[in-house]
């Protein structure tokens, strides 16, 4: 069984509220901020918080842990339409989108070479 605010499924610290910077994206999940090269991304909370969580992992977060991170609901649905803002985000500004999906697992941050 896993602590108290970590996914049992990857680790993932879920109370974890550190600035991360990757690829030149710096995500700051208390202010719900993403930054490409100094260009920030227009979006809301919950695709700030799945990128976020993205970042932070070196490997696949499955879906269902993204989905907690995001909202209480179990719909997947949910997850999908935040995972699209996200992309669409990185689009308006010409960033590349970092956002993978891995076949049966969920989701891994990877900018493509």
């Amino acid at each position: 069984m896993s602590a108290p605010g970590f996914c049992p499924c990857c680790g993932y610290n879920f109370r974890e509220d550190e600035i991360v910077e990757r690829d030149g994206f710096t995500i700051d999940p208390r202010a719900a901020s993403v930054i490409y090269h100094g260009r920030k991304l227009q979006m809301a909370a919950s695709p700030a918080r799945i990128m976020h969580a993205l970042a932070a992992s070196d490997r696949a977060v499955l879906r269902e842990a993204l989905l907690a991170r995001v909202s209480g609901s179990e719909d997947m649905n949910t997850l999908a339409v935040q995972v699209h803002r996200a992309r669409k985000a990185c689009e308006d500004v010409g960033a590349p989108c970092p956002i993978f999906t891995q076949q049966g697992v969920g989701y891994i941050w990877q900018v493509a070479a």
